[in-house]
């Protein structure tokens, strides 16, 4: 299940000797992290590397699902490149069509 969306204490994490970071950015064809923004200036202040990355919901159109995650991620030029989370969620374990799936990565 992709994590609830919150603030993290980056200068905590780099004090546990973290060196990087994937932040989640966009969910589905309209949800973006509205704490995309503030983990990443955090994370990146930290000093931590940082690359963002998109919860794949399965069935939704994968262009749409794409097109959100480019306008939201524009601009913030990480040092570790996109990465697309493809796991289930509880709800649709069971549920995925592969080739949609696939389809929609």
């Amino acid at each position: 299940e992709a994590q609830i969306n919150k603030q993290i204490n980056w200068g905590a994490v780099r004090a546990a000797q973290k060196e990087f970071a994937f932040i989640r950015a966009t969910l589905g064809i309209t949800g973006i992290d509205p704490f995309f923004v503030v983990n990443w200036r955090g994370a990146r202040a930290a000093g931590l590397l940082t690359g963002a990355y998109h919860y794949l919901i399965h069935n939704l159109d994968g262009r749409k699902q794409a097109d959100l995650f480019l306008k939201t991620v524009a601009g913030e030029l990480g040092e570790l490149p996109p990465v697309l989370d493809l796991e289930p969620r509880a709800a649709d374990k069971g549920l995925i069509n592969p080739t949609v799936c696939l389809a929609n990565a």
